[in-house]
């Protein structure tokens, strides 16, 4: 009840950014996953720019649309959570991030590929039997004219239309289809992935953007890897008396080990102006990570 107040008079002093220094550190972890809930609805509804400090990195990065990992002072790698992911910087930064749950962090756009074995629902089966054997596949993804996803066709269908004298694919396809929008997490991409008989399908409003094989979603979760319009931007950085920050908004701010505001606000102009927020944080070691 405490926290939902601080976070309620933060909200109401209409401050364009607000400092948040280890807000939910000592809550237990039901209470904590909420107040993390209410904290990205708020951000979300009112547009602030916040500046979450944490010594939790995946509190870091799940409140974070951006991240500065700092050491001894200086930032040795800005970017989105993505970004230090798949790209840290350095053996330090690689080692820090190594221990980040993936699989709630990566989304279904940040390894989807481009969709090879697709054809268009107007063309025959035999030319749909065609791509396959050139595609090595069993199955290829329909969509119209405009992009949309249709359905899906099978070798096996696609034998009987022949046999039967079809020259269409209208009527023939399968539209069950298994799909996930470009924003779903990847641990939530497993099952559909699993069940579908063909690369996973990534939809946005019925288009197809993309898709994701099964072998490119098990690679992925077993590799290492001003005007303030809202949002969160994660920051992590280590050195000594490290601390973590999130930050909402367009700018990004960090802080130093201290909580220094003033630290924070010189930092601003470093990262992306264009993020919604920042996090630094600190490790074990008392090795700092901010924005």
């Amino acid at each position: 009840m405490q926290q939902r107040v601080g976070i309620a008079r933060a909200f109401a002093t209409d401050a364009d950014i607000l400092l948040m220094d280890e807000a939910f550190s000592a809550l237990d972890p039901l209470i904590r996953g909420e107040m993390q809930d209410l904290l990205m609805q708020l951000q979300h509804d009112y547009q602030k720019t916040v500046i979450f400090i944490t010594h939790d990195l995946n509190e870091a990065m799940l409140l974070g649309d951006r991240i500065a990992m700092m050491r001894a002072g200086a930032i040795v790698q800005a970017g989105t959570t993505e970004e230090i992911l798949e790209n840290p910087a350095d053996d330090y930064v690689r080692a820090f991030v190594q221990g980040v749950d993936r699989s709630r962090v990566l989304t279904a756009s940040s390894v989807m590929e481009a969709p090879i074995a697709k054809i268009l629902r107007n063309r025959g089966p035999a030319v749909a039997l065609h791509e396959m054997r050139v595609h090595q596949a069993t199955g290829l993804l329909v969509v119209d004219e405009g992009g949309i996803l249709q359905g899906i066709a099978f070798d096996g269908d696609m034998v009987r239309a022949i046999k039967e004298g079809r020259n269409r694919l209208d009527g023939i396809i399968d539209t069950d289809v298994s799909s996930v929008t470009p924003d779903t997490p990847l641990n939530e991409c497993l099952i559909p992935a699993a069940e579908s008989r063909v690369p996973l399908a990534v939809v946005e409003d019925g288009h197809l953007l993309g898709v994701i094989p099964r072998a490119t979603l098990l690679k992925a979760l077993g590799t290492e890897h001003s005007g303030h319009t809202g949002g969160f931007q994660s920051v992590a950085a280590p050195a000594v008396g490290a601390q973590a920050a999130a930050q909402t908004g367009d700018d990004a701010i960090d802080t130093d080990a201290r909580g220094d505001e003033r630290s924070a606000l010189d930092t601003l102009d470093t990262l992306d102006p264009a993020a919604h927020a920042s996090a630094s944080h600190a490790d074990a070691d008392g090795n700092e990570v901010r924005p």
